[in-house]
């Protein structure tokens, strides 16, 4: 938003010697390739990617409270975005609830040969992956309720994460690279390799290993997940009168992400016994993260849209004619001076 706001200053200032010019133009003709740097939209995949003006209309329709609307507009269907593995799962909906016991015994036999799995899949994605170790596999193991209506009867599925939790927080986690673009082909790596074409390989392989599988089906779609700022976690709601709360309690803000889902249905034996199990790789695409306070940056961000097609089309003119003046050398030489604090 500084480089629409300043465009003309920055060319007013351009004309005050040859070697400053050089370098202000050389930074204004390179702002759309930045901005798709900054959101990760330069990965080479050989997808179409959106422009800056796509991009923008996106975000600019962007909501804290519900983000599927998203996928309807054809400037973000049509288009690869960037996506962070945050789970990769296996679930199966639990059977009998005896004295509130949970049983796990089926998710253990199985996590080991799907975490193979998993990773012919994703081998080329860098991930957290969970140590198989025989004696303590870190394996996040969990449950979930849900009930379609209040007059109906609670279902229950247990899950289990094939992934460490990564602690990365800010500026830390937000210039980590992702290697996978979720585009209407469904998931795709950095090298422009489909999730899907490895499905048959890997299959091949967790066949051999758990007796009995079956494929039954498979879907992938997009979800969006709610946190009210209002509300407290579970052990946050727990504590006494002054006790400090969890960093997420203590931001008020409210947001919303955006996720696609890539889920698949498996019937297989175990013990004798059939049993159905669902694999489930969720991603967050990126940048679509909303918080409540972003309302005002909302409102900016539209008003300069109209404006992107020319500034770009002006830009990408000026840094032509400003790159075909310079020697190699003294390119690379302003390069690194603008570029190489990371800023």
């Amino acid at each position: 938003m500084w480089i629409h706001g300043h465009a003309g200053d920055a060319k007013s200032l351009a004309a005050v010697c040859t070697a400053w010019r050089n370098v202000v133009q050389l930074y204004r003709s390179r702002w759309p390739q930045d901005f798709r740097r900054l959101l990760q939209l330069d990965v080479g995949h050989g997808w179409p990617v959106a422009s800056v003006r796509e991009a923008l209309q996106v975000l600019a329709r962007a909501s804290w409270q519900n983000m599927l609307h998203l996928t309807d507009f054809p400037a973000f269907r049509d288009n690869a975005w960037p996506a962070h593995v945050t789970s990769v799962a296996l679930k199966m909906p639990v059977k009998t609830q005896l004295d509130n016991y949970l049983d796990f015994s089926v998710l253990r036999m199985l996590r080991v040969p799907f975490a193979a799995f998993a990773w012919k899949l994703l081998h080329d994605v860098p991930l957290p992956w969970v140590k198989m170790m025989a004696s303590r596999p870190a394996v996040r193991e969990g449950m979930t309720s849900s009930r379609a209506a209040s007059a109906d009867s609670e279902s229950k599925t247990l899950t289990a994460d094939l992934l460490c939790e990564n602690n990365l927080r800010g500026s830390q986690h937000l210039s980590s690279r992702v290697g996978l673009a979720v585009t209407p082909g469904g998931f795709v790596t950095a090298s422009g390799c489909t999730v899907r074409s490895r499905v048959g390989a890997a299959m091949r392989d967790l066949a051999k290993a758990v007796p009995g599988l079956c494929l039954v089906g498979w879907s992938q779609g997009w979800s969006s997940s709610f946190r009210d700022g209002s509300q407290l976690c579970f052990f946050c709601e727990r504590m006494e009168s002054g006790e400090e709360r969890c960093p997420q309690c203590k931001d008020a803000r409210s947001w919303s992400t955006l996720s696609a889902t890539l889920n698949m249905s498996f019937s297989a034996e175990v013990h004798g016994e059939a049993v159905q199990v669902e694999f489930a790789i969720e991603a967050r695409a990126l940048p679509f993260v909303s918080i409540s306070s972003d309302d005002p940056f909302l409102a900016e961000l539209a008003k300069i849209i109209p404006q992107t097609d020319t500034l770009e089309e002006a830009f990408a003119t000026d840094g032509a004619e400003t790159l075909s003046e310079l020697e190699e050398e003294d390119e690379e030489a302003v390069e690194m001076d603008i570029f190489g604090n990371g800023n």
